[in-house]
């Protein structure tokens, strides 16, 4: 489980937007735009619904854009053998 969605599953809204803040800042200065992209929606959501605890289909596709995007900078990073 993530840092955000353990945040989620405490129920601490506040720690999870200033995770996805910083993963939306820092995703777009390194050139992450997946991971950029997915995390500005969930911000989004947690402002309009503080309370969320599970992610809803719209969330869980956005969740999983960012694990995509991680997947592909590791990979991106990754020498080859």
């Amino acid at each position: 489980m993530s840092l955000l969605e353990n945040c989620l599953a405490e129920d601490n809204p506040a720690r999870a937007r200033r995770v996805l803040h910083t993963l939306h800042g820092v995703a777009a200065t390194l050139g992450a735009e997946q991971i950029a992209a997915a995390a500005d929606p969930l911000d989004d959501a947690l402002h309009t619904e503080p309370a969320l605890r599970q992610l809803g289909a719209p969330q869980a596709a956005q969740m999983q854009a960012v694990r995509d995007g991680f997947s592909a900078v590791q990979a991106a990073l990754t020498p080859p053998p």
